[in-house]
């Protein structure tokens, strides 16, 4: 009987470490799926800020929704929407891109720039909102904002090298680069 005894602790001991064996492998496949998909998501807004860097960029250096539309058309794959107001123009440029950053009229990822420009008694000031979207998620992978100014009174040099005359603080601000950040300056 105490052969059957140490024989039935043995099978025991045995299932037991079994069992233990496969909860701690199925933890770790459910780790690196986790990861995985996190690894997924990651590159997915690595390339929403890198395209919204580019398209913010971009509006920041174009004077019009038409130029914006002008940098970022490749292959087709993008579009402007427009609005004139008394003293508003709004534009709304739409460009699609793959997962890899590369324009593709049908992509998952929706660059849309959306300026807004208003006559200021120095020159133009334009609210930039850039919005990353993946198609089938209701919320922006990635969204920034930032302003741009453009004096009217630039000389013919400002205008070559996109700089603006400095007039008020916030035009000064703005001299070196012919752009405001949010965070850099208020609004003239």
């Amino acid at each position: 009987m105490k052969k059957s005894n140490h024989a039935a602790a043995f099978y025991m001991e045995a299932l037991l470490l079994i069992v233990v064996f496969i909860g701690i492998l199925l933890l770790l496949v459910r780790v690196y799926v986790l990861g995985k998909s996190m690894s997924a998501d990651a590159e997915i807004l690595t390339s929403a800020v890198s395209l919204a860097e580019n398209a913010a960029e971009a509006a920041e250096h174009s004077p019009s929704g038409r130029a914006v539309l002008a940098a970022l058309d490749q292959n087709g794959n993008a579009m402007i929407e427009e609005a004139l107001g008394e003293d508003l123009e709004m534009s709304n440029v739409y460009a699609t891109y793959g997962t890899d950053r590369t324009p593709q009229p049908d992509g998952p990822l929706t660059v849309a720039v959306h300026l807004e420009e208003k006559s200021v008694p120095a020159g133009i000031w334009t609210d930039i909102v850039v919005t990353v979207r993946m198609r089938g998620r209701e919320e922006p992978v990635y969204q920034i904002r930032t302003a741009a100014f453009r004096a009217e009174d630039a000389g013919a040099d400002a205008a070559a090298d996109g700089s603006a005359a400095a007039g008020t603080a916030a035009d000064a601000a703005a001299a070196g680069s012919g752009r405001v950040s949010a965070q850099e300056g208020g609004r003239p």
